[in-house]
């Protein structure tokens, strides 16, 4: 299977500390099942920490309205987390181990 780039960096962002996944055929062919290209680019761009919509689409250099569905989306099928802080939900990438 010819997996695209996107997937590459995804794996590689979900190996870093303080959790390391194993990178290899399955956990690649694992990402494909899980995110479209776009959402594997998405989440390999997002902060380590806890981040606000507004920081992550400064960091994503796209409009909070636009940023916002796709973290809503990606939180509604568990693929990151979030919890609400005073009046600001803060987004976080979940680990994945497979």
């Amino acid at each position: 299977m010819n997996i695209s780039n996107a997937y590459h960096i995804l794996a590689k962002r979900f190996n870093k500390p303080p959790f390391k996944s194993i990178i290899n055929d399955t956990f690649l062919e694992m990402l494909t099942v899980l995110y479209t290209e776009d959402e594997a680019l998405f989440v390999s761009k997002m902060p380590v920490i806890q981040s606000g919509v507004k920081k992550i689409a400064k960091i994503m250099n796209r409009p909070e309205g636009e940023v916002l569905p796709i973290l809503e989306d990606l939180a509604k099928r568990g693929l990151i987390c979030y919890f609400d802080v005073s009046y600001e939900r803060q987004y976080f990438v979940m680990p994945l181990i497979p």
